[in-house]
């Protein structure tokens, strides 16, 4: 304590200080839900661009694929929000270990050439759109797990 902080101020300070390092920095419930909602959502726009379903269905599918990519999205939004709510400043890459930031680097274009390949060896852009909701929520759902470390 500082000679001109008074003792009241000392005291928020250090009950802000302690609920900053009390906040969780991720739920615990985000990577699964990020990762299964993108994945989902690639998959079943991926199944409606295969299938020959009237217009009906695939349209149908197709907004729900859709659904399901902008509900991920809007996750993220959320999630910085519980953070900045609970005085907790978003944790950037940098802050996750060395060997989980050397895997995520190759992994996305990995993950890229692997789609390209799918798309190039099937020739079908739903195989393509499938491998990618797969191989990106894996790669989403290990770099999470990754910042939910501590």
């Amino acid at each position: 304590m500082s000679p001109e902080m008074t003792p009241q101020a000392a005291l928020t300070a250090a009950a802000n200080v302690r609920r900053t390092a009390a906040a969780h920095r991720m739920p615990s419930w985000f990577p699964a839900v990020s990762a299964s909602t993108f994945t989902l959502g690639m998959v079943i726009s991926g199944v409606a661009q295969l299938n020959g379903f009237g217009s009906g269905a695939r349209s149908g599918m197709s907004t729900v694929g859709a659904a399901l990519i902008v509900a991920n999205l809007a996750l993220y939004p959320l999630l910085v929000w519980r953070w900045r709510r609970s005085g907790v400043i978003p944790r950037a890459d940098g802050c996750v270990p060395a060997t989980r930031r050397r895997i995520a680097l190759w992994a996305t274009p990995v993950a890229f050439a692997l789609s390209a390949v799918v798309w190039v060896s099937t020739g079908s852009f739903g195989w393509m759109l499938m491998a990618t909701g797969v191989l990106f929520g894996a790669e989403g759902w290990y770099r999470q797990t990754g910042w939910r470390q501590r």
